[in-house]
């Protein structure tokens, strides 16, 4: 098995068999480096702390366990679980959530687009955590599926199926035909959030690039307070974005902590605002394959051409060569 310093047995490089089976476990070539010798009298429990939470973002993690010198092997892999509630009562969320530490599960108060795995929910409605989810291709599911899952009893059966647990409520995504991956309906878009909500995890879910203004590292408090510098540094955010093939637009609010903040950016000359309610429409809109998204004067804001072009491809070369030109 993997393990780290400090080993009290060390155990030198499989060999032979074990070499083989290390082979067809992790055809990849991610086989442990290190090892640790399970002896009677000596180690008593497997060590397993690499099964874990920690690195969301990483490969699932895994131990590998070799039995003796014939290469009989087996690999114990984590199934990431991240659930995030919505529209589920205290009472009834409490044991729930007690429950997810039996089966490895962590859960979280808002959607992550790279780390939550499904929304669980009472009521199924097109609210911004249930288009997250669909855009992120995770499924929505009742609390009943949480309950099935920590009542199997043998590691063999498989795992709930999510279609045997869907919310009831309104079938709004019915004629939303998915893509093969996540939703990209967003991708050519830079959005702008004053403040840390849902609509930042909106755009990130549908392919948008999130310039976040509530971050002190990304506007500074000495920007931020200066109505003047405000507006000349959104000014070079957006001619940043246009050079790279993004068109900037700010998510409006009406939260007080940003009052003053808006109100300035309100008078930046040529800047697109729009509202979560348009990043939702624009998200679903032709059967989900998506369209532009609309300002609050519900004017099409059109992406820069180009927008699609992977960097380093012909197009985008060709594009550069005839910006420099120009």
């Amino acid at each position: 098995a993997d393990a780290g310093p400090g080993d009290r047995f060390a155990l030198r490089g499989p060999e032979g068999h074990q070499s083989a089976a290390l082979g067809v476990l992790h055809p990849a070539g991610d086989a442990p480096t290190r090892f640790v010798a399970l002896r009677k009298g000596g180690l008593t429990t497997i060590p397993l702390l690499q099964l874990s939470h920690s690195d969301p973002g990483g490969p699932p993690p895994s131990v590998t366990l070799l039995f003796g010198t014939m290469g009989s092997a087996v690999r114990l892999t984590l199934v990431p679980m991240n659930y995030v509630f919505s529209s589920i009562r205290k009472a009834d969320l409490a044991p729930v959530v007690a429950s997810l530490g039996y089966v490895g599960a962590t859960h979280s108060d808002r959607w992550d687009p790279s780390r939550s795995t499904h929304l669980v929910t009472s009521e199924k409605k097109a609210a911004a955590k249930g288009i997250m989810a669909w855009c992120c291709r995770r499924p929505a599911v009742t609390k009943g599926y949480v309950a099935a899952l920590v009542g199997r009893r043998d590691a063999r059966d498989p795992l709930p199926d999510p279609a045997d647990h869907v919310p009831p409520g309104k079938d709004w995504d019915r004629d939303l035909v998915p893509s093969s991956g996540p939703c990209r309906s967003l991708l050519g878009y830079r959005v702008a959030c004053m403040v840390d909500d849902d609509s930042e995890a909106l755009s990130s879910s549908a392919g948008a690039e999130v310039l976040r203004l509530h971050d002190g590292e990304v506007l500074p408090a000495s920007v931020r307070d200066d109505a003047e510098e405000v507006r000349f540094w959104y000014d070079r955010q957006m001619a940043r974005a246009e050079e790279d093939r993004r068109v900037l637009v700010l998510i409006e609010s009406s939260s007080k902590s940003c009052k003053a903040l808006f109100g300035t950016l309100k008078g930046v000359d040529g800047i697109r605002i729009t509202n979560a309610r348009n990043l939702a429409k624009a998200i679903t809109s032709n059967r989900g394959a998506g369209d532009l998204i609309l300002d609050t004067k519900r004017v099409p804001i059109q992406k820069i051409v180009g927008w699609d072009a992977e960097p380093g491809t012909a197009a985008d070369e060709a594009d550069g060569a005839s910006g420099d030109g120009g």
